[in-house]
């Protein structure tokens, strides 16, 4: 029980992090390219406050008042470089129309943008729905941690926890090193 209060507070702390939109790197399908998107997750009803136990919030009440996942949507729009969020076209996804997150830049966009890719995979993650899959890499591991993990909850999958994602973080990283320090034996 405590486990899961804990869980909660931790994934409710990040969604109103999220709520408050940061900015994000967006990678495109078709031609390619990355661009800079302010990104946000947004309720489109408003909500109450959790159910209380004793003057605190029970892990109950936290997971039911998030775990509707049909008023919840991802938005992202474009962003200049003079720090200017440019809401002329805001692009909304419905947490319904999701299928899986995943962390990581393991979707066929990344792959395909493998030798264009300006940011490190363990930053990268991808919101897969029916139709195609939109991929984003934040500014560090633990943001697009965090990204992930408060979507799956939305989306009603379970998180698969923090020590997964930097289990793989890691595991992306060796690679990568490992990676270099063979071009680098080459070389010499």
């Amino acid at each position: 029980m405590r486990l899961e209060l804990y869980i909660a507070r931790r994934v409710l702390r990040d969604l109103l992090s999220l709520q408050r939109g940061q900015v994000l790197a967006k990678y495109a399908h078709g031609r390619g390219g990355r661009a800079l998107r302010f990104v946000s997750i947004v309720c489109s009803r408003s909500s109450k406050a959790p159910d209380t136990t004793g003057g605190r919030p029970s892990s109950e009440g936290i997971m039911k008042q998030f775990s509707e996942h049909e008023h919840w949507e991802l938005h992202w729009c474009s962003f200049s470089r003079s720090r200017r969020v440019l809401a002329k076209k805001v692009t909304i996804v419905k947490l319904t129309e999701i299928r899986d997150v995943t962390y990581g830049a393991d979707s066929s966009n990344f792959a395909r943008q493998a030798s264009k890719l300006e940011d490190e995979p363990w930053t990268c993650f991808s919101v897969q729905t029916d139709s195609r899959s939109f991929d984003f890499a934040a500014g560090s591991s633990r943001d697009a941690m965090k990204w992930v993990e408060v979507l799956l909850f939305l989306t009603g999958r379970v998180p698969r926890g923090v020590g997964r994602f930097l289990w793989k973080s890691a595991a992306m990283r060796m690679k990568k090193h490992s990676t270099t320090a063979r071009r680098c034996l080459r070389q010499a």
